[in-house]
């Protein structure tokens, strides 16, 4: 099985040398924890007029293999909407990306997400399937919610669904995805998804989309069974040590993350928060021994 990953990228609504930090740390920590012999295919999706300030910007590390496509590369569509913003053109972008992607598995990754721990096939696709996060429904229900709505169906019941980015996805599997979303709305797959945003107080995400189109058998055999016995579960993908609000920046001691038996291989900051790269990054390095 074979694995690439992407990141969309974009100065909209970013602070120029903020998003840039953030996506140093996040190469940095790849290049540090990547473990295979052949370098990681990173595939960063830019709109058409940024993807030239992006790939100067963004130098080169070991052990990874950059490539920088347009959003009208992976999907014209996408480049011609101008209603989806914010992180919801991020989410389609890569799920967009993950439908075509030139690998089996797409591992989904946005600047803010730190990688912490050794990683390469064998800890992300155990026994051929993706390392999968987890987590109750419930914690974001309206996501379910509005995903149900936009695909016509209902939600089977199941507890638990697929969690938030950094996620593996399969390319088939984010296939399927798009193509309930074309089927369900009738229309072109962005249009629907940027119409569904529109007035709505709940949304839409990539990992719901993908996970309701594809529940029960299917996503089981491509994704490791969140049912399985502890002894044989792999490592998770997420850790605890994760940031999702300014409030808990203060509290917050990476170092925390080395005494956590089941800590994940992704420590996630939510930069939209309005959390800055400098509260983060420094201590950061240090936990991972990069630079101060």
């Amino acid at each position: 099985m074979s694995l690439s990953a992407v990141c969309y990228l974009t100065l909209a609504g970013e602070r120029e040398q903020d998003i840039l930090l953030y996506v140093d740390g996040m190469v940095d920590s790849l290049s540090v924890f990547w473990r295979d012999p052949v370098p990681l295919h990173l595939v960063f999706v830019c709109p058409e007029d940024e993807v030239s300030f992006f790939r100067r910007s963004i130098v080169p590390v070991p052990r990874l293999r950059f490539e920088f496509k347009t959003e009208r590369e992976v999907a014209p569509s996408l480049a011609a909407d101008t209603m989806l913003v914010s992180d919801r053109r991020d989410m389609a972008a890569r799920l967009l990306f993950a439908a075509s992607c030139p690998t089996d598995f797409c591992l989904t990754l946005e600047p803010g997400a730190f990688c912490v721990r050794p990683i390469g096939t064998d800890t992300l696709l155990p026994q051929g399937r993706a390392l999968t996060e987890w987590e109750s429904k419930a914690k974001h229900a309206g996501w379910w919610r509005a995903s149900a709505r936009l695909l016509g169906c209902e939600d089977r019941g199941e507890a638990m669904g697929l969690s938030v980015c950094p996620a593996i996805l399969a390319k088939d599997l984010a296939a399927r995805a798009i193509a309930a979303v074309a089927k369900a709305s009738g229309h072109n797959p962005v249009k629907a998804l940027a119409a569904a945003t529109l007035g709505e107080r709940e949304s839409w995400t990539d990992s719901a989309l993908y996970g309701l189109a594809n529940e029960g058998a299917a996503m089981l055999a491509w994704h490791w069974d969140r049912d399985a016995r502890p002894n044989d579960r792999p490592n998770r993908l997420h850790s605890d040590a994760n940031i999702w609000s300014r409030e808990e920046v203060s509290g917050w001691d990476p170092e925390t993350w080395r005494s956590q038996a089941n800590h994940g291989d992704f420590v996630i900051i939510k930069r939209r928060a309005g959390i800055v790269p400098e509260q983060v990054l420094p201590s950061l390095y240090r936990m991972l021994d990069l630079r101060a």
